[in-house]
């Protein structure tokens, strides 16, 4: 069991108490707990809860992941917890957001041999930092994996980072995010990346790499044959770049991933890169996210999709394509035979993109996770019609993934898809929040639920459902031996659908998440709840976020919790809860052995009673 320890402003308002922290190194060395992560936030220590940590990770073996994401670190305390780790054999995982980590960070690196995981996000590290730490990771053999995400490194440090992948032989993932890499620190890494054979991911999102910069990139790529996975995402392709990047990927035979989301593509640019990736035979996975492409690249893109047999992950997100999108790209779906995943959210797709992939799930025999999020139109608001997906899911066998979720959709649709579900043998997850059917589908919901088998996952938060149609759901679970995530808050639950969650939870031996936030839950119906929940024997997770249960709930909860040993995460932010109900679940939980997350934040709970928690795991106030 991970057992962890987070020394955190959220538990605590002052210092973390010196009983807490000697306490869990008392209850480390007698065996009782094993300590696997070290976490410590946005809080100042005290001296002596600092020697009592630092003694944790001297003397124990069990400590793996040690995060000091803290902006109140010291470099004293810093250089303190980092002289230990030189010789430390039990460690592999480091984070350090703090301006104080980059300067020592390469002494760490010189002498420690069981670091594989090391992350300096927003740790201040600029051109002058870099030098010290790049001739450590020369010489290093273990890290693997190495964040310097949202520094300030530029070109100067780049080129250091590249000297150091010229030798070094151990690195597989490399992340430079939101850096100011820039064209000549492109140039830099894409020189050193030629003769590297081992790094198989490099990030360079958000880097301000221009024409130069990728074209440099796309050189490197030619040769280059260990990196499977590069993130170009928010930079500046060109068309020349573009065509440069894609000629490369051409003779590349290692590249699966490629991210260019947010580099506003222009219809030459995507032209030209459709072309040329046409005979790529690597590449699997292209995200061309918000790139304001225009209805007239479409005739490129799908001639790519027409033409190339490797890819089987798009995603064309919020590109605001319309329907043209929607009816192009699913006249090439209906013969192509290896695209895998399709993400056309927000789109702006409406009836006619609707129907046209409805028509095109009728004959698809591979697209396994399609996601319509967020197609309705912002200038023509009105209901959006999915009748034809409706009717193609009582005859599609593939599908097992569906986000229809915000597109207001219309009641005729919304009954077919529901009515072709009840027969559907394979999709598995179907997302439909925020579409506002009120208590028009009720029935044809029931019987899906009442006849369906394949369904695990499903979303039917904020659709207006009233308290009638909660009851008929909710009785119709009670049979349901398929469904173990529902999502079902921001309905009418409140005091007259509260008995048939009972007796659901009762029942029903399949769910593991259940989400009733926001459904008019107070004192007298959670009380109703958990005569349910005191005989349910699979429930892990239980969101009651953003309802009116206070004090008399919290004790009603906290007897559940002293018998039940399932539970592992409950959530009730934002209720009435104070002092007196955070009382009664800490005590709940001091007998209590399996919840490793509970979220109080948004309560009326005074800090000094969140004291009581100190040793608690995981409480957010």
């Amino acid at each position: 069991k991970h057992f962890r320890f987070f020394f955190d402003s959220c538990l605590i308002k002052d210092h973390v108490s010196f009983e807490g922290a000697t306490r869990m190194l008392y209850d480390y060395l007698n065996g009782k707990q094993s300590p696997n992560l070290l976490s410590s936030y946005e809080k100042a220590l005290s001296k002596r809860s600092t020697e009592t940590i630092m003694a944790v990770i001297r003397e124990t073996v069990m400590v793996r992941k040690l995060n000091m994401k803290s902006k109140y670190f010291s470099h004293k305390l810093i250089s303190d917890f980092c002289n230990l780790l030189k010789s430390n054999n039990a460690v592999t995982e480091l984070d350090i957001d703090n301006t104080c980590g980059s300067a020592i960070i390469g002494t760490i690196l010189q002498h420690n041999r069981t670091l594989v995981r090391l992350s300096l996000g927003s740790s201040g590290i600029a051109d002058g930092h870099v030098e010290l730490f790049s001739e450590a990771l020369k010489r290093n053999s273990t890290l693997a994996d190495l964040s310097l995400c949202g520094n300030e490194i530029k070109s100067k440090a780049a080129k250091n980072i590249g000297d150091a992948l010229k030798i070094n032989k151990a690195l597989t993932h490399l992340n430079l995010k939101n850096n100011c890499v820039g064209d000549e620190g492109a140039r830099c890494l894409s020189e050193a990346l030629k003769c590297n054979k081992t790094l198989e991911s490099l990030n360079l999102c958000g880097n301000k790499i221009g024409e130069y910069g990728i074209v440099a990139l796309s050189g490197m790529l030619r040769t280059n044959k260990s990196i499977t996975s590069l993130n170009l995402r928010n930079n500046c392709i060109t068309p020349l770049s573009a065509e440069s990047l894609a000629k490369a990927l051409k003779r590349n035979r290692t590249i699966t991933k490629l991210n260019l989301r947010s580099n506003n593509l222009k219809f030459k640019g995507f032209e030209m890169f459709c072309k040329k990736l046409v005979l790529s035979k690597v590449l699997t996975y292209l995200n061309l996210r918000n790139n304001t492409l225009e209805p007239k690249s479409l005739h490129a893109l799908c001639k790519l999709l027409e033409a190339n047999a490797a890819l089987t992950e798009l995603n064309l997100r919020n590109n605001n394509l319309g329907d043209s999108v929607a009816v192009d790209i699913s006249k090439v779906l209906c013969k192509n035979k290896t695209i895998r995943r399709l993400n056309l959210k927000e789109n702006g797709i409406s009836n006619e993109g609707m129907k046209a992939i409805g028509e095109m799930l009728m004959v698809n025999k591979h697209i396994k996770e399609l996601k319509l999020k967020c197609n309705r139109s912002l200038v023509l608001p009105e209901a959006v019609d999915i009748t034809a997906i409706g009717i193609a899911l009582s005859k599609n066998a593939t599908l097992i993934h569906l986000n229809l979720r915000g597109n207001r959709i219309y009641y005729k649709g919304a009954k077919a898809l529901f009515g072709a579900l009840a027969t559907n043998k394979v999709l598995q997850f179907l997302d439909f929040e925020c579409n506002y059917i009120a208590g028009k589908c009720t029935k044809d919901i029931v019987n899906m639920i009442t006849t369906n088998n394949s369904l695990i996952s499903l979303n039917l938060n904020n659709n207006w459902i009233p308290a009638s149609g909660i009851i008929a759901i909710f009785n119709a679970l009670r049979i349901n031996k398929a469904l173990q995530n529902l999502e079902i808050g921001s309905n009418d639950i409140g005091a007259e659908g509260a008995p048939s969650v009972s007796e659901c939870l009762a029942s029903n031996r399949t769910f593991k998440m259940l989400n009733i936030e926001s459904s008019k839950i107070s004192d007298e119906e959670i009380k109703v709840i958990a005569k349910g929940l005191q005989s349910n024997s699979t429930l892990r997770e239980i969101n009651l976020e953003l309802n009116q249960i206070g004090n008399e709930g919290a004790r009603e909860i906290g007897e559940i919790f002293k018998t039940n040993e399932r539970i592992t995460r409950l959530n009730l932010r934002s209720n009435r809860i104070g002092d007196e109900g955070t009382e009664f679940l800490c005590e709940a939980l001091k007998v209590n052995e399996t919840i490793v997350q509970l979220d109080l934040w948004g309560n009326c709970i005074r800090a000094d009673i969140r004291k009581i928690s100190t040793n608690l795991l995981d409480i957010r106030f």
